[in-house]
């Protein structure tokens, strides 16, 4: 079951590029799973229920995340109705786990992602999962999305690049 969920997200990942790349098989629908743990993924959305670390108090509580090209939101409960707060997902978004950042206070919590911008450290979103699998879903779909946000960044850039003739060239 988890292999089948990380390969569709591989799969997903493939259409992307594949859909940048002018791939007409990007058309084909993508199927939204549910799994056991009470995760939903469909094509760059993951939501469910997560335990995330406050910012400032360092408390933990309970929420309802939810992934959508590139923004993790996440609320009071699923109604989705209590908005407490947004992470944008950026190019240098750096996504690393319990064993790459460990921290002092969650040491009763397992399953560990910490999201941070390498630009502001500061701008961070710790969160722990419910089990090793629904880690990895999460994982997977994050990497997977910063992942295309460096592919289009770089992309964007050639492009300029190439197109855009230099002042220095400008000779009148």
């Amino acid at each position: 079951d988890l292999r089948l969920s990380i390969r569709r997200q591989r799969q997903m990942c493939i259409r992307d590029r594949n859909k940048k790349q002018g791939d007409p098989s990007f058309n084909l629908g993508i199927i939204a799973v549910r799994t056991t743990d009470g995760v939903i993924v469909s094509a760059s959305n993951i939501e469910g229920y997560v335990t995330k670390r406050g910012h400032i108090w360092h408390t933990w509580k309970v929420r309802w995340f939810c992934m959508e090209d590139g923004v993790i939101s996440y609320f009071k409960d699923k109604s989705k109705t209590d908005l407490r707060g947004t992470f944008i997902l950026h190019h240098d978004t750096q996504c690393l786990t319990q064993s790459e950042a460990p921290l002092s206070d969650a040491s009763h919590f397992q399953n560990i992602l910490q999201l941070r911008r390498q630009v502001s450290p500061d701008n961070e979103l710790i969160f722990s999962l419910d089990s090793r699998r629904t880690m990895q879903l999460w994982l997977q779909e994050i990497v997977c999305y910063i992942q295309k946000i460096r592919r289009m960044q770089i992309y964007s850039s050639s492009m300029i690049d190439n197109t855009e003739p230099s002042a220095a060239n400008d000779v009148h």
